[in-house]
């Protein structure tokens, strides 16, 4: 037995390392995105990216449809979000494809027409598709319609007698309401209607004006009472840095006066800055006061190389400030087109890659905390994947600590030059003194790899004050106890164990803190 020890033991070390480097993998890769939020639960899968289209049907239930390599599959959701049934149609399929389906009712479009999803049969040549919960809006031409889903009829709703002319719709608990906005030299016009049983009615209008400096990249936008609430992305034109800038607007105001703009931004609520390239948002009521759901850049710990990944957040607008900011994905793909479900739940897009993007459904539901809790083997797969690739970096350390044996072996050089005969005599001193050199050379040059950087990714009981110097010499002493227990049964020379000795010593810095050399 003593005779494998001196392997055995340094491979029980190792893979009790790397057991434990998986384990923490695992937790992270496993980690919900929030407190009291669940992870996600699969929906399906879907080849493209569009944003899949919910309602709530008219008994009560929640439905999520979405395009497939096929075509459309709707799921319904009880109240507890299990699924309850599940509908396919066949239709045609291409990128651009978009869908609304409600009762039964399914209506898609490509890039330039809209379908009967039963017949297949063009309804009408469209330049824009807007389907609502409950309604659906096309414009085609300069014009726009409501297309009525029982009898396929449609009435013209507006004329946009301005080429430059674009339109928002909200669908809120305030009803249906649509901004016209107008780009002219002077800036930009916002004109607010409302739809109601007799079409259109214009209830106000208002300018919006951004700096010089700036361009419009998004805007989105609710109403309450007779408020609108909006929130402006803008990008700098030009920037000495060639990285593009992000700037964010808030405003609340009555309908036909002009918005107060006040600058906002969104802390990463995982990391210490702030979220980036804010995109894909929804906005909507919780109570008196705005809330936003997107997709943004921020910290994650679920990949092995990038500290940050797209994913959804959800936060509200109180004032002048973004407040509560709070994390609904965490997935180390990247995240997209999310949508609310109702208040407690939200579905969105996770690319995995062509013909492998995951809708993914999430909840504060206690049920679906506890159901998606439990292990997976995608979840395996993830922290099995990121184990990997860490430990395929902290190879580094082994290179790096070059600098540290190569001090022990000029050591040798000298004592070899000096009696050649040195050496056949298995002194146990040389051994020692050469493994007093390495671990010296070892706390000397010890923040090649003990970096700041290393000390802060690592977990706590490999960076606690000290820690460097108690795992250099506790690992020296591991690897001296074995070669010692190995040694009674093998004859091995003074310069076979002194490299063995330095051998180990690399081997298990290298497995507990190479892999946080990323």
């Amino acid at each position: 037995m003593k005779k494998i020890m001196v392997w055995l033991a340094p491979m029980i070390i190792i893979l009790t390392a790397v057991s434990i480097l998986f384990l923490e993998n695992y937790q992270e890769v496993t980690q919900p995105a929030d407190d009291n939020w669940s992870r996600g639960l699969k929906v399906g899968t879907t080849p493209f990216t569009q944003e899949p289209f919910v309602h709530q049907t008219e008994d009560g239930q929640l439905s999520v449809a979405f395009l497939t390599d096929e075509g459309v599959q709707q799921n319904i959701y009880n109240e507890h979000y299990e699924l309850a049934s599940k509908e396919k149609y066949k239709i045609p399929l291409d990128k651009f494809t978009s869908i609304y389906l409600n009762n039964g009712k399914l209506i898609y479009a490509n890039y330039y027409s809209m379908f009967d999803g039963e017949t297949d049969q063009k309804i009408e040549d469209i330049s824009e598709f807007y389907p609502l919960k409950g309604k659906l809006l096309y414009k085609k031409e300069n014009q726009l319609f409501l297309l009525h889903t029982d009898n396929m009829e449609s009435t013209p709703l507006l004329q946009l007698d301005n080429e430059n002319a674009s339109l928002l719709v909200d669908e809120s608990k305030q009803g249906i309401h649509i901004i016209k906005k107008t780009v002219s030299e002077s800036g930009n016009t916002l004109t607010f209607y409302k739809l109601n049983n007799e079409g259109l009615e214009e209830v106000g209008s208002a300018s919006l004006r951004v700096k010089s400096s700036e361009e419009i990249k998004d805007l989105q936008f609710t109403t309450y009472q007779d408020n609108y609430y909006l929130l402006l992305s803008t990008t700098q034109k030009q920037s000495s840095s060639g990285k593009m800038t992000n700037f964010y607007y808030y405003s609340k105001s009555p309908i036909g006066e002009q918005p107060n703009l006040k600058q906002v931004s969104f802390n990463d609520p995982y990391g210490s800055g702030e979220l980036e390239e804010l995109s894909d948002i929804e906005m909507k009521m919780a109570g008196k006061d705005p809330v936003l759901l997107f997709k943004a850049y921020g910290s994650t710990k679920t990949t092995f190389k990038e500290p940050k990944q797209f994913n959804i957040y959800k936060s509200e607008l109180r004032g002048e400030s973004s407040e509560s900011v709070k994390r609904l994905s965490n997935t180390p793909n990247s995240s997209s087109e999310p949508v609310w479900l109702d208040d407690e739940a939200i579905v969105w897009i996770d690319h995995g890659g062509e013909q492998t993007n995951r809708i993914y459904l999430a909840s504060s539901d206690p049920e679906v905390i506890k159901k998606a809790d439990g292990m997976t083997q995608s979840s395996l797969v993830l922290a099995l994947g990121k184990t990997l690739g860490m430990l395929s970096y902290s190879f580094l350390a082994a290179v790096i600590s070059i600098i540290w044996f190569i001090w022990p072996l000029l050591f040798i050089v000298v004592v070899t030059f000096a009696n050649n005969r040195a050496l056949d005599r298995d002194h146990s001193w040389i051994f020692y003194t050469g493994a007093l050199i390495y671990l010296a050379a070892s706390l000397l040059f010890k923040r090649l790899i003990f970096t700041d950087a290393v000390m802060a990714s690592a977990p706590g009981y490999l960076s606690f004050t000290g820690s460097s110097f108690i795992y250099i010499i506790g690992l020296a002493l591991v690897s001296l106890v074995i070669l010692k227990i190995g040694s009674k049964v093998r004859d091995w020379s003074t310069l076979v164990q002194l490299s063995y000795f330095i051998g180990i010593h690399v081997a298990f810095i290298t497995v507990f803190f190479g892999p946080y050399l990323i």
